[in-house]
């Protein structure tokens, strides 16, 4: 932003300024300044601040897109990015210009900005004292016109190491797009080779499709070569149904006529009864409304008789709960509430809370708690808790019954499995004896005497052991026999359980 020019501002002459014309370097003081004791009071430049080491900054030339460079002795406006401490703290200031040092740590100047027309302007600090009559003025402008250098030297300075960073940038960008380009070449290839590939295979695919569609055109001419010579057969027949459809038709259009008749007829009598339902319908209308106010009467009657209702309610689901036979839920929540605020008061009565749509204890809308006070608190979670600790000891009690039940109802199992078990082992017992009688019975004349059969020994497990086999010498030719091997049949103990209790 353009600052206004100083030259035609009307209050320039009384301000403290050291005007220096950027052609003429004549200099000089102006004639009017303030006599009061306080300082003067001006606005700094944007992004400056008041002191000695001010920095400003070329509007325009601050920007990243620079431009062409400006004539230094043309308009423009510089804020400083370097002040005059700035300068001080610079060693090859101090040591390749040490007058200029001087100059700068002598005069102290605190704000330095170009004007549009009166050339450069300094203002100096607010502990220089009034100008005197500078014996060698050339020394003087030499200094002035090198602080102008200086500054004009650090913003460009600034232009250069933002044209550097903006250079750096731009190799890295090229650099980038190079190795894109490659990239995005080797993609092309890949892309292109999968593209033929893709179009080599449907083009197989569609010389087989054209192949199956030639043979399947040749069975379908075929089909409908038959089905045209199977319908020039059955025109005759086409001929005999178009007629007996043309008589259809007649009378269909018969029985249309008699139905728009009859329509018309029904329409004349619909009209009537619409006009005798529309009468019916206001006096139904008139005798609704005394039915509706007579309703709400007698529902304002009901509606506090609901209410007395559910605070009995309350209390009744409150000592239910107290005696364990209810669980805590939203229902019992809001019926202790509701009894403490009723007992120890509250911000909203449970009776306005009700009047306002929130739900009866048993209801199962959400319930809008009530506003309680430290004592109604209190009271709520004592007989929260007393509901849950006369809860907890009825389960202590059932789970203790349970328990003595599980103990007897184990020990009955265990007699029954012990029973089971001894029967399996006598049942396995005479099996093997009955089956060993059987096969001796039927294989004795070919047995030699010293063929001894094993008999399988009864085992006390509970799973099922394997008949053991007749051992023969010699092999010897098997009668045919009707009979199978029979293993014992293992029953668990939970069936012979429910049998019992059945």
């Amino acid at each position: 932003m353009d600052h206004p020019r100083r030259g035609n501002h009307p209050d320039n002459n009384a301000r403290r300024e050291l005007h220096v014309d950027a052609h003429s370097r004549d200099v000089s003081m102006s004639t009017n300044r303030s006599q009061s004791n306080d300082f003067e009071f001006f606005a700094p430049s944007p992004g400056s601040s008041i002191g000695a080491s001010v920095s400003m900054f070329s509007s325009r030339n601050s920007e990243v897109d620079l431009g062409e460079a400006e004539e230094l002795d043309g308009v423009r406006t510089i804020i400083l990015h370097h002040g005059v401490d700035d300068m001080l703290r610079d060693v090859e200031i101090h040591n390749r210009y040490p007058a200029f040092y001087k100059f700068l740590t002598d005069e102290d100047p605190s704000w330095y900005e170009p004007s549009s027309l009166n050339g450069t302007v300094f203002r100096v600090a607010k502990k220089t004292m009034e100008p005197r009559e500078i014996p060698n003025r050339s020394r003087n402008e030499i200094k002035y016109e090198m602080l102008d250098l200086m500054y004009r030297f650090y913003q460009q300075k600034q232009i250069n190491a933002s044209m550097k960073r903006e250079a750096d940038e731009l190799k890295e960008a090229n650099r980038q797009l190079r190795a894109a380009s490659v990239q995005i070449y080797a993609k092309a290839e890949q892309e292109e080779e999968f593209i033929s590939n893709s179009l080599m295979k449907k083009i197989q695919k569609l010389k087989e499709d054209k192949e199956y569609l030639v043979e399947k055109y040749h069975r379908d001419e075929e089909s409908l070569t038959s089905d045209l010579m199977a319908n020039v057969a059955k025109i005759a027949e086409i001929h005999q149904d178009q007629c007996k459809t043309e008589k259809l038709v007649a009378d269909k259009q018969a029985e249309i006529d008699r139905l728009k008749e009859h329509c018309r007829r029904a329409e004349k009598h619909f009209q009537q009864e619409l006009f005798r339902l529309r009468t019916e319908k206001v006096d139904h209308e008139s005798a609704l409304e005394q039915e509706q106010e007579h309703l709400i009467n007698t529902l304002g009657k009901r509606i506090s008789l609901t209410n007395e209702e559910n605070r009995k309610m309350q209390a009744s689901l409150e000592q239910a709960y107290l005696n364990g036979f209810v669980d805590y839920d939203s229902g019992v929540k809001c019926a202790l509430r509701a009894i403490a605020a009723e007992k120890y008061g509250s911000m909203t009565s449970p009776s306005q809370t009700l009047r306002q749509g929130a739900p009866s204890p048993m209801g199962g809308a959400a319930f809008q708690p009530v506003q309680l006070t430290e004592q109604a608190q209190l009271y709520e979670e004592t007989q929260r808790l007393s509901g849950h600790i006369q809860k907890l000891h009825k389960k202590n009690t059932y789970y203790r019954k349970r328990e003595q039940d599980l103990t007897i109802e184990v020990m009955k199992l265990q007699q029954q499995l012990d029973s089971i078990r001894l029967e399996t082992r006598n049942f396995e017992m005479a099996l093997n004896s009955r089956i060993n009688t059987f096969c001796n019975k039927v294989l004795g004349d070919e047995v030699k005497p010293n063929t001894s059969v094993v008999a399988p020994q009864p085992s006390t497990s509970t799973a099922p052991q394997p008949v053991q086999s007749i051992v023969h010498p010699m092999p010897a030719q098997q009668p045919p026999t009707a009979f199978a091997t029979v293993f014992p049949i293992q029953r668990s103990p939970s069936s012979r359980h429910d049998m019992n209790t059945m």
